[in-house]
């Protein structure tokens, strides 16, 4: 019977472990396209600022224009609001609300820069001039720099000149009653992933100034071997909620692992987690279910029978004991000698 059972065990076993082995590693395969230097081409730095400012101040700052290009270059400066759509953060450089009124307080000594050489860097000044009622907290604008058309062909012969447009962001902190509020209004951790890892976190502004937080994610082995480690950090405007999506790109095709999540901000964690989480395709954890589901149903039921089997028995080996007994005592009663 012990037999039985651990030669159909093994086989059961078996079919699983074919299962695991034919499933085939995911190849991943990138390729980048070569994309030759455009002849109007440009580059800003810095990428953003964060500016203090107080009613009734001026602010001075500038930005630095590179021309990346394989001809002589023109553009525009100017400024616009800076806001956010939905959870995604599209950018936005056309809403103006409470938060983006000091794109009108931009001015700049000049707009338009023509005939920038090859590889030449413009520093571009500009003003920020706030008023006497400005509201408190955070304010947001992008200040851009655009080309313009050369009056020149290019040195490639293109008929057809492109219109790039780079823009550094302006956080400006103008103080007053500055309320820093933020809460986690939504987590994400599926214990199953049939492909990517994604833990995904929404955070929300309910301040009237920017903040940052941090999302860092870690995937370990069963056995303790770390496989991934990433950190994000974002900010979140005011008014707006943020959503954040950590992803292990190069998981295995399959595998189970312990995934660590902690996201913090303003003194607050409020997440701190380690779960046990499956990677891979969900007929193959299903299938592997049902087996083992198998297995057990199959042991169950042998015990079951065994037991049975036992107690059907019982009786039978009782009777014969006692058969045994009494033939036992009849026996040492015929050897007494008659008196």
């Amino acid at each position: 019977m012990g037999k039985r059972i651990l030669t159909m065990t093994a086989g059961l076993l078996s079919v699983a472990a074919l299962l695991g082995l034919f499933v085939a590693p995911v190849a991943r395969v990138g390729a980048e396209e070569e994309s030759a230097n455009p002849a109007s081409s440009i580059q800003l730095s810095p990428v953003s600022q964060r500016i203090t400012l107080s009613a009734n101040e001026k602010a001075d700052s500038k930005i630095k224009i590179t021309n990346t290009g394989t001809d002589a270059l023109n553009f525009r400066v100017y400024a616009t609001p800076y806001g956010v759509a939905d959870v995604t953060y599209e950018a936005n450089f056309d809403t103006e609300n409470d938060f983006t009124k000091i794109a009108s307080w931009i001015s700049f000594d000049q707009s338009e820069y023509k005939n920038i050489a090859v590889g030449e860097v413009v520093e571009v000044p500009f003003h920020i001039n706030a008023p006497s009622d400005i509201p408190a907290g955070g304010q947001y604008a992008v200040v851009f720099a655009e080309t313009l058309p050369t009056d020149t062909p290019s040195a490639a012969g293109a008929s057809i000149q492109t219109v790039g447009r780079v823009g550094s962001l302006i956080y400006a902190d103008l103080g007053g009653e500055t309320r820093r509020e933020g809460e986690l209004v939504a987590f994400s951790q599926p214990t199953f992933a049939e492909a990517h890892l994604k833990p995904m976190a929404q955070i929300k502004n309910s301040g009237n100034i920017d903040f940052s937080f941090n999302h860092t994610t870690v995937v370990k082995t069963l056995f303790g071997k770390e496989v991934f480690n990433n950190s994000i950090s974002r900010s979140v405007l005011p008014s707006t909620t943020r959503e954040i999506t950590q992803e292990w790109t190069e998981a295995p095709s399959i595998g189970l692992y312990l995934v660590s999540n902690k996201i913090s901000f303003l003194n607050q964690t409020p997440v701190d987690e380690t779960k046990l989480v499956y990677v891979g395709p969900v007929w193959i954890l299903v299938t592997t279910s049902i087996i083992l589901g198998l297995i057990l149903i199959l042991v169950v039921v042998i015990i079951v029978r065994k037991v049975r089997n036992n107690k059907k028995n019982k009786p039978n080996k009782e009777k014969k004991a006692k058969s045994k007994k009494d033939a036992k005592s009849a026996s040492e009663t015929d050897k007494k000698p008659q008196s």
